[in-house]
């Protein structure tokens, strides 16, 4: 045998060689694709175990581990073969997406972040930008950046638009106090899903801030009346306290004082901690102007949340309406009194939150005692001249009548 010869031996010995590796790759490949689909992951796993350790560099072989390792939940060992296909060939999106599954999963949403921003180039078609935003946007929602949530989750509902998506988004937007747009959310997502409780809530607490916010009572009546039909709801799916405080403020800001009242009232019974429901079921008496009713609730509101500024507000409004009224009935001592209570409660709340409120309260009510002293001046000054004018008539009434008893007496003595 030639040497040239005994060369071309050696080639066509390599090319045999390796077209049998392709094949014993193949076969392992498709034996392993089997068990992954039929849902035998274990042996899946073994056969593309095999694969990798016949061709070190075969990433797709690390993928598939990878993956049959996250269906059996083993993450570390899933982690560290999305890693090695990634380190082989860093091209393809769904090495990364991948990858950041399993740190999805092992809540380590810092990570996920890091490597999907790695993979943003990678994401060429409207599937893998979904993907990249999805994933990134729940990432962000983990570490409470809601801005970043809604920045990638509003691409991506451009995109394909989906419940778990909508409702991360109405959720974020509740959380940054964007109750508009938290409700855009909640009603599409309530719509497909009216039996979920949670977003009832969150639907019911976000329409009653902006019935708060609203300048009109049209719109008002708009938002107070949604969120009565969230929280009527949320109660039906989940009874207790929490549903009849929600109606609770719903009606009150919907001026339901009544409704207001029955719903505030269940909730203190039940639960003699919940020192909001006593100020709110407060307010409403106060609102009814049954200033005796909203006095309890306050005042075992202040026992129980004596750090609560609000229930101190509420106690000098009771007692700065008290003494308006008897400033009106011009029982001065009386309104004096009240108005003393009432600048002591606004102090107090002041003491804890000052508040332009409790300011224009404490002004108006020392204008309204200098009101009440003026007119008291008024009035001394008034009585101290009836007073003159009657002793001057009492005195010119006494001239007179001793004036005509002398007259008397001098016409009886002539002759």
């Amino acid at each position: 045998m030639t040497h040239t010869h005994g060369r071309k031996m050696l080639i066509i010995l390599a090319m045999v060689v390796a077209v049998a590796s392709a094949s014993a790759v193949h076969a392992g490949y498709q034996e392993g694709l089997d068990y992954y689909k039929s849902g035998k992951y274990v042996e899946a796993a073994a056969e593309f175990q095999a694969l990798v350790d016949q061709s070190p560099e075969y990433d797709s072989g690390y993928y598939l581990l990878g993956i049959c390792f996250l269906q059996l939940k083993k993450l570390e060992d899933a982690e560290k073969n999305f890693r090695k296909a990634i380190e082989l060939n860093g091209d393809k999106f769904d090495y990364h997406h991948k990858l950041a599954t399993v740190m999805q999963k092992r809540r380590k949403n810092a990570d996920v972040v890091k490597i999907m921003n790695a993979a943003e180039g990678l994401a060429a078609d409207n599937k893998t930008k979904n993907q990249l935003h999805v994933m990134r946007g729940f990432a962000y929602a983990g570490q409470k950046k809601w801005s970043e949530t809604i920045d990638d989750l509003e691409k991506a509902n451009r995109i394909k638009p989906a419940v778990s998506v909508q409702t991360q988004l109405a959720k974020a937007y509740y959380s940054l106090n964007q109750s508009d747009k938290a409700v855009s959310y909640f009603e599409k997502v309530l719509a497909k899903d009216s039996k979920n409780a949670e977003l009832q809530r969150l639907m019911a607490e976000s329409s009653i801030k902006l019935g708060l916010q609203a300048r009109d009572d049209a719109s008002k009546k708009k938002h107070y009346g949604r969120a009565m039909q969230a929280a009527e709801r949320f109660k039906t799916l989940k009874p207790g306290t929490d549903g009849d405080n929600l109606i609770g403020k719903a009606a009150l800001g919907a001026k339901q004082y009544p409704k207001a009242v029955e719903a505030f009232t269940a909730v203190v019974s039940k639960d003699r901690k919940n020192c909001y429901a006593m100020v709110n079921l407060g307010k409403t008496y106060i609102a009814m102007n049954q200033f005796d009713n909203a006095e309890k609730p306050l005042k075992d509101a202040a026992a129980c949340a004596p750090r609560m500024s609000t229930v101190y507000e509420s106690l000098g409004l009771i007692y700065q309406k008290r003494g308006k009224a008897s400033q009106e009935k011009e029982d001065a001592n009386s309104a004096f009194a009240h108005y003393d209570t009432a600048k002591k409660y606004y102090n107090q709340a002041s003491g804890i939150k000052s508040t332009s409120f409790i300011a224009q309260a404490i002004s108006s009510i020392d204008q309204n005692i200098e009101v009440i002293k003026h007119n008291m001046d008024q009035d001394a000054i008034k009585a101290a001249e009836d007073a003159a004018i009657a002793a001057e008539l009492a005195r010119q009434k006494e001239e007179e009548a001793k004036r005509a008893e002398w007259e008397k007496k001098k016409g009886g003595g002539r002759p």
